[in-house]
């Protein structure tokens, strides 16, 4: 019983921190259009917004899609799916 929970625990200070990291090099990387523009930009700030406009919509489309996970939109259907009839 002691090993399923250090386990499970051990597992999920894991995902956190990869979680963490992945988060933290997104925001560097928006950061960064605003600090050092790509080259070869014509417009500096028009790069930097369109970067930033493209972080917060692949965000809110995560959480869209992570809220379908959670309706039962199929539930009626579920108990198909499992038995395999």
């Amino acid at each position: 019983m002691c090993f399923v929970v250090h386990r499970r625990f051990t597992e999920e200070i894991f995902a956190a921190l990869i979680s963490v990291i992945f988060i933290i090099e997104a925001i560097t990387a928006v950061v960064k259009l605003y600090t050092e523009p790509p080259p070869g930009s014509p417009d500096d700030q028009s790069a930097a917004f369109l970067g930033t406009m493209l972080c917060f919509g692949t965000y809110g489309l995560a959480m869209q899609l992570r809220s379908i996970k959670v309706r039962f939109f199929l539930f009626p259907y579920s108990f198909y799916f499992r038995t395999g009839n």
